[in-house]
């Protein structure tokens, strides 16, 4: 069984990233610069970074989780190795469109993995479902 959740995108991110790439024009066009090429320059520049942002997501095939974030990130973990579940909404860089987010804490590693998946509780209840001793701290 194959099963895969996209990251829950804000609206506030992609608003906040679009607002201070598109900001970057302002001072061009005081400075009379032709308008048409720091246009196009722009939505490029706004398209490559925005692109990630909605190309994230965690797929649970079998015991493992795979999360791919476009051509970013490409990272497995065995779900046997999960031992809680969390709410965070820690700002930290991490595969995660929004700050509605979950930290995930492994064994043996104290850096836990920050994920949103858009689909929140289907997600965490396949998790319990492999891994029924994960100890899960989320507010439905």
């Amino acid at each position: 069984m194959t099963k895969n959740y996209p990251s829950k995108v804000s609206a506030g991110l992609v608003v906040l990233i679009s607002c201070i790439i598109g900001g970057t024009m302002l001072p061009a066009l005081w400075l009379n610069v032709q308008p048409l090429p720091l246009l196009l320059t722009t939505m490029l520049v706004l398209l490559g970074v925005l692109y990630p942002v909605f190309h994230i997501n965690y797929t649970i095939c079998g015991k493992e989780l795979t999360v791919n974030c476009c051509f970013l990130m490409h990272q497995t973990y065995l779900i046997e190795d999960i031992r809680m579940i969390k709410d965070t909404q820690s700002i930290l860089s991490a595969p995660a469109a929004s700050l509605d987010r979950i930290a995930v804490f492994f064994k043996n590693n104290r850096t836990p993995l920050v994920i949103s998946p858009r689909n929140k509780a289907d997600f965490i209840r396949v998790l319990l479902n492999i891994n029924p001793h994960i100890d899960c701290k989320v507010e439905a």
